[in-house]
């Protein structure tokens, strides 16, 4: 999913600003309305619009050429890719509502206080694995390299297109600002070009030998050990607790060791005190905790029909599905087909099909055993392109969570998948929009009416924060004008 046109401040007022970034920021004369698009000849376009240096709008990471090498990993050894996945919904899977902590905003997994924690057992080797990507791309954060990976993961396993999504250039500018740190003007022009930076305003350009608001010297127990006794420890490739916080032109932000959260946030196999206490572990202590729903718990629950479970990592043993390195519905099918048993070992209760071959933990089971999950393992089970549809979306939400200002992000390599059902193409197309197209097209949206349908040319619809929004389509269908909301995008 690509995202916006653009359109003029004078003909389409707050609603689009308000909806597409949710700061306020201060007026400027040069500023129109906050765009995060279309990058390279749009970029060029309005650096110029607003006098700024084109090289300022050019700049952004290369996020396809990431998810291209991460590609490459999982062509060399597929059995990464499920554990890439594992990966990223562990770096994501923190977030807490209530508190706003965790989540993937700030790629806090790559410290060994949280690969200790139970639930990641064993993933310290895959992030040692992917220090050299990281270092070959010094643009993109941590936590940015994390969720992605759980993308390529997903679509080059068969899955559908996962929008990717990362914060706008504004939210990173956010976090260093409640960090009190000084930024100087040259930094801040090149952070936001296609919102005009407004914000630089406000900037304060370092003075000469000020110190970093992030000085090196963190507490050595919080740096990892090469030496460390502990077999989820990370080697000392590891990125240390002294590394200050990565903050891109734009992008997810990480951050030190301190937002590192609790153990205890992840989902267990199993609470050990039956069937309904595992139900209620998934619901209260997991999944409603980061804003989920029922459905999207069994939808994200189908990810275990990718990868095996290893005794040296989690104690269990086995894969779900005989299609290990294929994302499909043969999880929720099996879950009701299949006759389970408990498995007869030394090792913690999980079940076997008759075969021995395949395993089914008791939190897989519980899906099955609890009548308001069944219903949609039955659903799923039934159809896979429904699967296929909430799964793609209650991923994009999980990789989200814990971030604000979020984009679409157009990231392409060999192997990517296709989105499943596109929307309709828009009538007005071209790499720019003239200002009187877009005139035109935000006059004729906002007056069809309090419900947004769109029954002219270049209509869309797009899922908008859980419901569908329809109205006048960008040229890339991820965006549409709605009459009250202004631009939305997926």
């Amino acid at each position: 999913m690509l995202f916006t046109l653009t359109v003029p401040l004078v003909l389409v007022p707050g609603p689009l600003h308000a909806i597409t970034h949710a700061h306020n920021l201060p007026a400027s004369p040069c500023m129109s309305i906050y765009q995060p698009t279309r990058r390279a000849a749009l970029g060029a376009a309005t650096a110029a619009f607003c006098g700024l240096p084109a090289h300022a709008a050019q700049r952004e990471a290369d996020y396809s050429a990431v998810a291209a090498d991460l590609s490459s990993m999982i062509k060399a050894d597929p059995d990464v890719g499920p554990t890439l996945l594992r990966l990223a919904w562990h770096s994501s899977g923190t977030f807490d509502k209530i508190s706003k902590t965790g989540g993937s905003k700030g790629g806090t997994i790559r410290f060994k206080e949280e690969l200790a924690h139970g639930g990641n057992a064993g993933l310290h080797k895959l992030v040692d694995v992917l220090e050299p990507i990281k270092a070959r791309y010094p643009d993109v954060s941590y936590a940015d390299m994390y969720t992605l990976a759980g993308k390529v993961a997903i679509e080059s396993a068969g899955g559908p297109q996962i929008s990717w999504r990362k914060p706008t250039p504004h939210s990173a500018y956010a976090w260093r600002a409640t960090h009190s740190a000084p930024v100087s003007a040259t930094e801040c022009i090149s952070c936001d070009p296609f919102a005009c930076v407004p914000w630089c305003t406000t900037c304060q350009p370092v003075a000469a030998g000020a110190s970093s608001p992030h000085p090196a010297g963190a507490a050595a127990s919080r740096s990892p050990s090469a030496n460390s006794p502990s077999a989820n420890t990370p080697s000392a490739n590891t990125p240390s607790a002294n590394t200050p916080p990565h903050a891109t032109g734009a992008g997810r932000v990480d951050d030190s060791v301190e937002a590192v959260t609790p153990d205890g946030r992840l989902p267990n196999a199993d609470t050990g005190h039956g069937q309904a206490a595992n139900a209620h572990h998934l619901r209260y202590d997991v999944f409603y905790r980061m804003g989920f729903g029922d459905r999207e718990i069994v939808a994200l629950s189908g990810a275990h029909a990718l990868g095996r479970a290893h005794p040296d990592a989690s104690g269990y043993s086995g894969p779900w599905t005989p299609t290990p390195n294929l994302l499909n519905n043969n999880f929720f099918t099996l879950l009701l087909n299949v006759p389970w048993h408990r498995k007869v070992w030394d090792g913690p209760e999980q079940y076997e099909d008759p075969s021995g071959k395949l395993m089914m933990l008791p939190s897989d089971m519980v899906l099955v055993d609890d009548p308001k999950f069944r219903k949609f393992v039955e659903i799923y089970a039934a159809d896979e392109a429904i699967f296929r549809k909430d799964f793609a979306k209650a991923t994009s939400k999980l990789f989200a969570l814990g971030t604000s200002g979020m984009r679409t992000v157009p990231v392409v390599w060999e192997g990517a998948a296709v989105r499943d059902a596109s929307p309709p193409s828009a009538a007005i197309a071209g790499a720019v929009l003239s200002l009187a197209a877009a005139a035109a097209v935000g006059a004729a949206a906002v007056a069809k009416g309090e419900d947004g349908q769109w029954d002219g040319p270049g209509g869309g619809c797009i899922l908008f924060e859980g419901e569908q929004v329809c109205g006048m389509a960008s040229p890339d269908g991820a965006c549409v004008l709605h009459a009250e909301k202004g631009w939305v995008c997926a």
